[in-house]
């Protein structure tokens, strides 16, 4: 409620933007006075639900809120001290001033326009309200697991660049309850992107999809076709971008790191662990080369600031066979290898339409827009 906020409260209520409020307290402020820094984590399981609840409180009564009735703040931690004080928040500051004899707060309450309870029901949002995961690839339902309410718990799956991709993935955990998902349709519409449902399954859909093309392109490449040619077939597929770029961009430690989780899954549920082809092409380049992409400088590309160019020693770790197949028929192979995996999750009702099928592909990762998705 300092002054210096002013503009900023000012902008928000205008642009009618939701604000984001998160507390900002460390291990250094200590639990009391006489000590130096704060014990057993006290300082973010139970400090930061009070330094988010004492700012609400102060947005409050400096009458920020009657100010700038526009305002939506989102409260990173309000489920976490504010439902549990409503007795005192309600009945509580409805006499506020009879415990202060050196203010008179009674002039404050007066000055607004309603409860102070109320402001805390209708002007202030809960993160905590329902849990929405966006991990790209483990179940919904096995992450609901660890909550006590896993009807209120939900995959809402953004897509890289945020700010440029249009789709978000709804996920439907077995448990997953009605509410939840009329909140995070609500939720994904109000920030104007285009979401699709899909049910519960490792990588869900989009992910699902999308990584049958990157790894038909190391399998490619397994095979000895050159890495020139399958990066060119990646691009008169329609593709935004070749395989094995897009791989460096997704990082080659990213997919090690799933494809792991995912053997360790599938052996603890008793199921057969599947092997691509591509998987030795993964682990070596990763792996054992610790080439793991973009972010580090070097994975299937070297790079140099903004210019890339492939790894020359691919050529020798996967000779070139002599006869090479056709431009045709790589890209023939990039584009059948996601339809068909998109044909297998409608039929296992992953995908719950043929138009979510559609926008889901074209929307998510750009798979043939000239041809409908």
């Amino acid at each position: 409620d300092n002054p210096e906020f002013e503009p900023f409260w000012k902008a928000m209520n205008k642009a009618k933007t939701p604000i984001w409020l998160h507390p900002s307290r460390g291990a250094s402020m200590a639990d009391y006075p006489t000590e130096t820094k704060s014990k057993y984590e006290i300082w973010w399981t139970l400090g930061w639900s009070y330094e988010t609840a004492a700012a609400m409180s102060r947005l409050v009564f400096s009458r920020i809120m009657d100010k700038y009735p526009n305002l939506k703040i989102i409260t990173h931690h309000f489920g976490g001290i504010v439902p549990m004080l409503e007795g005192r928040i309600g009945p509580g500051w409805d006499q506020i001033g009879a415990r202060t004899s050196d203010e008179d707060l009674q002039k404050v309450k007066k000055s607004l326009k309603k409860r102070p309870l109320n402001y805390f029901k209708e002007n202030f949002y809960a993160d905590t309200a329902v849990f929405g995961s966006n991990t790209s690839t483990l179940p919904i339902t096995g992450l609901a697991e660890a909550s006590v309410r896993p009807e209120d718990f939900i995959g809402i799956h953004f897509f890289s660049p945020v700010d440029k991709m249009m789709l978000v993935e709804i996920i439907l955990g077995e448990k997953t309850g009605q509410a939840a998902i009329a909140k995070a349709l609500d939720y994904v519409l109000k920030i104007k992107k285009t979401p699709i449902v899909v049910n519960d399954s490792r990588g869900f859909y989009t992910s699902r999809v999308f990584a049958t093309y990157i790894m038909e392109g190391l399998a490619m490449l397994g095979e000895g076709v050159h890495p020139r040619s399958i990066e060119v077939a990646g691009l008169k597929a329609g593709m935004p971008m070749p395989p094995m770029a897009l791989q460096d961009e997704v990082s080659l430690g990213l997919s090690l790191h799933i494809a792991e989780q995912t053997r360790k899954d599938l052996i603890a549920e008793g199921k057969t662990v599947p092997e691509h082809p591509a998987a030795s092409v993964l682990q070596n380049i990763g792996g054992t080369h610790n080439r793991i992409g973009k972010k580090t400088g070097k994975g299937l590309y070297d790079y140099n600031g903004k210019e890339k160019t492939l790894w020359p020693e691919l050529t020798k770790l996967y000779p070139p066979v002599a006869n090479q197949p056709t431009q045709q028929e790589l890209v023939d192979r990039l584009l059948y290898v996601q339809a068909n995996e998109a044909a297998r999750c409608f039929e296992e009702k992953v995908v719950r339409s043929v138009a979510d099928t559609n926008i889901g592909s074209i929307f998510g990762w750009g798979l043939a827009p000239h041809q409908g998705g």
